[in-house]
């Protein structure tokens, strides 16, 4: 009987940990139009696109615009008054998504030029896991301020399938972190 209990608690962990994470897909779907899974996506097309797009000399790093971030990992201590504070002023939820969909600068969800099995483009990125949120309470040090945490995106320009069937290229925005950002209040 142990062994059971045992068994369906590990089932149900699993339940959760797998509709959790679709869940969150969803989410990221509908809030920031990046989309990693799409019913019906036209495959055969976008992998004849992608061999082409790959064939040819101008297959270079995408631009991006804006980019307000800098992944490189530095170890930045604030000040002595945190007592080596390290933790994170905002939650957030962090990952590596290939999309097969996206929603462009003009708000049209477009079809993104993508293999699951090798992905033509990869983006990091951050989302807050609750935006407008408090910032940790390591910030709550200035009179008539409060810390608000806020979701920043930036321009990245992708590859996607236009109306003709064809290659195009345009940028989206794309969740890249979630920051505090300090809010004054009466």
């Amino acid at each position: 009987m142990g062994a059971s209990r045992g068994f369906t608690l590990v089932l149900q962990f699993v339940f959760i940990l797998l509709t959790t994470n679709s869940n969150a897909r969803a989410d990221r779907c509908d809030e920031f139009g990046i989309c990693d899974h799409v019913d019906n996506y036209p495959k055969e097309i976008v992998q004849g696109l992608i061999h082409e797009v790959r064939a040819q000399k101008t297959y270079v790093q995408l631009k991006s615009k804006n980019t307000p971030v800098s992944y490189d990992v530095e170890d930045v201590r604030i000040s002595s008054r945190f007592d080596d504070f390290r933790g994170e002023l905002c939650v957030s939820r962090n990952e590596v998504v290939a999309p097969e969909k996206a929603r462009d600068t003009n708000g049209i969800d477009r079809i993104i030029l993508n293999d699951k099995n090798d992905p033509l483009q990869k983006f990091y990125i951050g989302t807050c896991i609750t935006t407008n949120s408090g910032c940790h309470k390591a910030l709550e040090f200035l009179p008539n301020y409060k810390g608000v945490c806020v979701q920043k995106t930036a321009l990245r320009e992708m590859y996607y399938l236009n109306e003709k069937n064809q290659t195009s290229i345009t940028y989206f925005p794309v969740p890249t972190c979630c920051s505090c950002m300090l809010q004054r209040y009466n």
